[in-house]
């Protein structure tokens, strides 16, 4: 499948000369979270989370200073390949082009309603949604846009006095309130105005979010993006998690072989083998490179092996000897799986202790 198939071909552009006040009438008129900026050639796409922020005069502040260059997609270009690249760059969408001209936008949510993957049905929510951090619905709305540029998050979910869920706030909703939508938005009567808005409680400006069960299947949860970029997950009316299109992308992505380093035995395609299969299953730990050490010795056989795990987050190593090769790579593996699931355990205990700390 490539690119030009299922990219959106009506592409919306602005000009470094165009308002703040102009981008963010369009952004939240058609729900665009980025719009190219062409002025002859491609400059690069401005966003509407740093739009919001601005504290200049909406109607005067032009778009130049918003800027941000990024990758660009080719029309003819896989679709996998595509993947990667918005991957990499951390966006929600990038513009397609042909040659010099612009074709076409592709957003992650363009590729996972085209993109049909039967593993999408034995992948339930709960293996892949993230924390929330959630807020009274009380909170000052200042505060939730404080909550939201801190953790660099787009979603708020907000609870009631019971803890349950009661609305969420987002950037679009954000957006619509501050900002009069009209096709040329208006700034602000006075900062006083702007400050008494601020001011109010979250609720006033939430809507209520869809919401699911840890055991949906993603290809569920797919046909739900149609009506909203979020989906909650609750338990007893509780919000304990979110899952957005980019995790169903992260899933969609072509795997990348881990590097894998064996050294010291004669039979290394063997140890290679095992350990390529069992590696697919460590990914969600975060593996970056798998180093493997063994050493026969002794008149009997025997090895010795150790193996080092590197992760985005340290390293993490386990030993162990036996008297055949086949005994000893699975204990190296039993005895490393033990030391991720202990490390992933102490990092969710650390993250609630935060959490319950307000920080």
């Amino acid at each position: 499948m490539k690119v030009e198939e299922i990219m959106t071909k009506n592409v919306y552009t602005l000009t470094k000369e165009d308002t703040v006040s102009k981008a963010i009438s369009v952004m939240v008129e058609k729900r665009f979270h980025q719009i190219p900026i062409i002025e002859n050639e491609y400059c690069g796409m401005v966003f509407l989370k740093d739009l919001i922020k601005s504290r200049g005069e909406p109607t005067k502040t032009k778009l130049e200073n918003f800027i941000v260059s990024t990758p660009t997609l080719k029309k003819n270009m896989d679709i996998y390949e595509a993947i990667r690249s918005l991957l990499r760059a951390g966006v929600r969408a990038l513009p397609v082009f042909e040659g010099k001209n612009i074709v076409g936008i592709l957003s992650e949510t363009d590729i996972i309603l085209s993109i049909k993957r039967n593993e999408l049905k034995k992948i339930k929510v709960r293996e892949v949604m993230n924390n929330v951090i959630t807020l009274s619905e009380n909170e000052k709305l200042k505060t939730v846009l404080r909550t939201m540029e801190k953790n660099r998050i787009s979603s708020v979910p907000l609870i009631d006095w019971k803890e349950e869920l009661s609305g969420c706030i987002n950037l679009f909703s954000i957006a619509r309130f501050l900002y009069q939508k009209k096709e040329k938005i208006e700034s602000f009567k006075s900062a006083k105005e702007k400050e008494n808005i601020l001011n109010n409680p979250a609720k006033y400006f939430s809507f209520f979010p869809i919401t699911t069960t840890q055991d949906t299947t993603l290809d569920k949860i797919v046909k739900m993006f149609q009506n909203g970029e979020e989906v909650f997950v609750v338990e007893n009316k509780r919000p304990i998690g979110i899952i957005k299109p980019r995790d169903v992308l992260e899933i969609l992505a072509p795997k990348e072989k881990i590097p894998i380093v064996i050294s010291g035995v004669e039979n290394w395609r063997e140890v290679l083998s095992y350990f390529e299969k069992i590696s697919e299953k460590w990914e969600r730990f975060g593996i970056q490179k798998i180093v493997i050490q063994i050493e026969r010795f002794g008149t009997r056989e025997r090895y010795f092996g150790k193996i080092k795990v590197y992760t985005k987050k340290g390293l993490l190593i386990a030993s162990t000897h036996a008297f055949d090769l086949a005994s000893l790579i699975r204990d190296l593996k039993s005895k490393i799986e033990k030391e991720m699931i202990k490390k992933k355990e102490m990092e969710e205990e650390k993250r609630k202790k935060l959490k319950m700390k307000g920080e």
